[in-house]
């Protein structure tokens, strides 16, 4: 019986409602934000105490033989270095839209629009980069379509070895289709604070598409000539969108 009444949003032995600071009954208790130190808070509103929790759904309408398909996300956040209790909170939240929207897309989780095919052409002081000969490659970057998520546009980068990641180089040139959308800002995790934030992933310019690009300078040595006989790096990647605002993330690259 207790545990039939906490299924039910109520206290275990009485099986009365809870009732929130303002004495209102209520099925849901400690709604309030513990990262904001806002609402009706656990430790706070009641004292320090073991506590015990149960998750339940429905009730359902069944018939005699009838099945019910129930699908569980469970997510933990926290084994971060730097992460507390409380921005743990934040991380978890973020985790939950990313599983929620795996399920609204019925785990087809979407991918980036596929590499460019990329052709390197050293000429003198001069490195040309082409990703668009192969006819094939550039329909199927550009043509990507996957749930909510369209193709956006190329960014290059110059990066400072063969092994590095974009996130370490330089990015030189961006190529975006002209619909308006430039600057993208999303919802990413910043481990140095251990937050959740606002953040432009993408900075396009409405420049419209090109498929290849003069290099004459080294990014990475603060602008200087090119020089011949040394090796230089780079990558160019194609990213997609997706205006949907409940998509974490909103941009794939």
């Amino acid at each position: 019986t207790q545990m039939y009444n906490y299924m039910r949003g109520r206290i275990g032995r009485s099986g009365a409602f809870f009732q929130d600071p303002q004495g209102n009954p209520t099925t849901f208790c400690l709604t309030g934000d513990p990262v904001a130190g806002t609402g009706w808070l656990d430790g706070r509103d009641y004292p320090a105490d073991e506590r015990r929790m149960g998750l339940a759904s429905g009730p359902f309408s069944m018939a005699p033989g009838d099945t019910q398909e129930v699908v569980v996300a469970e997510i933990c956040a926290g084994a971060i270095p730097g992460v507390d209790r409380l921005s743990a909170v934040s991380l978890l939240k973020f985790y939950d839209k990313v599983a929620q929207l795996a399920y609204d897309n019925l785990f087809e989780v979407p991918s980036p629009p596929p590499a460019p095919n990329v052709v390197a052409t050293e000429l003198d002081q001069e490195i040309l980069l082409n990703w668009g000969s192969d006819e094939a490659a550039v329909h199927a970057t550009e043509s990507s379509v996957v749930g909510s998520f369209r193709f956006q546009g190329y960014n290059v980068y110059q990066l400072p070895t063969a092994s590095a990641s974009i996130s370490e180089g330089r990015k030189i040139a961006v190529y975006d289709i002209v619909d308006g959308v430039t600057r993208i800002t999303d919802q990413v995790f910043d481990a140095n604070v251990a937050v959740v934030t606002s953040k432009v992933v993408q900075l396009g310019t409405d420049s419209g598409i090109r498929r290849f690009l003069r290099v004459t300078t080294d990014a990475i040595k603060s602008g200087t000539q090119l020089i011949n006989g040394v090796r230089y790096y780079f990558a160019v990647t194609a990213y997609s969108y997706s205006s949907d605002p409940n998509a974490i993330p909103n941009n794939l690259e």
